[in-house]
């Protein structure tokens, strides 16, 4: 029968989570590393790789190994602020390579200020998104993720 494991903490809201970026592999300024505000949504940063099905003449049974992962875009919704959306288009329009970082929430770090981060780069494609009516203006951030998604503990550290 399952017990209680007091060693592991409750489950944590996503409220609180950030997006950051920098032009930087390794920023060393604060005005090298700049949050995007406003985020909607992130979704599954990759994918686990496709299966290669395989077969031989002493089993009736099949197998699979794991194969290639598949290139991904991530479509990210940002609410519409002007500043933030220049920013951002200036560097869509430039195809500008871009370091990211998806910092949880600090209240799921065991060490202070530590949480859990995800590292990946790529280009982005910033457009608007569906305008409806009474709904809420927003831009949609087409990450082209060009490298593994990395884990780190917290954003880099700078000055």
């Amino acid at each position: 029968m399952a017990q209680n494991n007091p060693s592991l903490t409750p489950p944590k809201t996503s409220m609180g989570t950030e997006l950051w970026y920098s032009t930087k592999k390794a920023p060393t300024a604060k005005a090298d590393l700049i949050q995007i505000f406003l985020v909607q949504e992130i979704p599954a940063l990759e994918s686990a790789p496709e299966s290669v099905s395989y077969s031989c003449l002493e089993s009736p049974n099949e197998g699979t190994a794991e194969g290639v992962a598949k290139a991904e875009s991530l479509k990210i919704p940002v609410l519409y602020s002007e500043t933030q959306h220049d920013a951002l288009k200036a560097l869509s329009d430039a195809k500008t390579q871009i370091y990211f970082w998806v910092k949880l929430p600090d209240s799921t770090a065991a060490v202070e200020g530590k949480p859990l981060t995800f590292v990946f780069s790529g280009t982005v494609h910033l457009s608007n998104n569906t305008i409806s009516n009474n709904g809420v203006l927003q831009d949609e951030m087409t990450i082209f993720r060009d490298m593994t998604v990395t884990e780190q503990k917290g954003l880099p550290s700078v000055t």
